[in-house]
């Protein structure tokens, strides 16, 4: 009788189990934007990453879109996030969703929010062993400015913790040939810093 009993309940949790799988992929399926919701909330942050490639997806939004490229990134994913990444910046409503993110942030918006992707979508680049591109990426989006906290900034600072000398003298390099308008003497004087950021590692090595 007891071995009865065990047996139609673990049948019965083996019907519930495929029920929940089947509910779930059913979910994914249809309602992405649902699964994202439900794993961000329990804090699964790769599954909520990988649902929300899905959302932009079927909703083609470029908040969605934002939304892959920082989840992705935070998460680790940085295939998809320097695939997505190069997306956004494509996107023709990049520059205006830009500034509405900046004018959100108010003076938290330190780097800004093109800098900011620009940066993650480099160092991705990077991480996936896409040197020139990680480079090339940060340095035809500096607009002529060298603000604090920019793009070829945040590549440095991955360079140098993985001790990527060749990157670093590279960015060195790069940060030379940036042509700054004659009357940014911030930016200027912050160009002047970060070539001595980097003389100061390579003489290290």
């Amino acid at each position: 009788m007891g071995k009865l009993i065990a047996k139609t309940a673990l049948i019965t949790l083996g019907a519930l189990v495929a029920l929940c799988l089947i509910l779930w992929g059913f979910f994914a399926w249809l309602a992405p934007s649902l699964m994202v919701s439900i794993t961000n909330g329990l804090g699964m942050d790769s599954a909520c990453a990988h649902y929300s490639v899905s959302v932009y997806k079927k909703t083609q939004k470029i908040e969605d879109l934002a939304l892959v490229v920082e989840r992705n990134y935070v998460c680790g994913k940085f295939v998809v996030s320097a695939e997505y990444g190069e997306l956004l910046l494509q996107h023709a409503g990049f520059s205006d969703y830009s500034a509405r993110r900046d004018a959100e942030a108010g003076e938290q918006a330190a780097r800004g929010y093109k800098q900011t992707v620009v940066g993650i979508t480099s160092v991705s680049h990077y991480k996936t062993e896409n040197r020139g591109r990680a480079l090339e990426l940060a340095l035809i989006n500096m607009d002529g400015k060298f603000l604090p906290y920019n793009a070829m900034e945040m590549l440095l600072h991955f360079a140098m913790i993985e001790g990527d000398v060749n990157l670093v003298r590279e960015i060195r390099a790069s940060v030379e040939t940036i042509v700054l308008d004659e009357s940014d003497a911030v930016g200027a004087a912050h160009r002047e810093e970060v070539l001595a950021i980097c003389d100061e590692f390579l003489n290290g090595k």
